[in-house]
């Protein structure tokens, strides 16, 4: 979350909730996550580091080159 500093009227961006309390902790994973990743309902934010980002381009450019031959292969 981005939030203004009262005092010197500046934008201050996002701690990744340095201080996050243990609700902030996913039922579902047990994982320690900020709140705005837990509460946004169309899952458009999301934290993972750059070997993550890297593996899911790689992926998604492995499907979309190879899709049309995959989908030939399975007919």
């Amino acid at each position: 979350m981005i939030s203004l500093h009262l005092d010197t009227q500046k934008a201050l961006v996002c701690d990744l909730c340095e201080n996050m309390k243990e609700e902030f902790i996913d039922e579902e994973s047990g994982v320690k996550e900020p709140q705005c990743i837990l509460v946004c309902p169309k899952e458009a934010i999301s934290l993972k580091d750059v070997e993550q980002i890297g593996e899911e381009t790689r992926i998604d450019a492995v499907k979309r080159l190879f899709g049309t031959i995959l989908e030939d292969y399975k007919s």
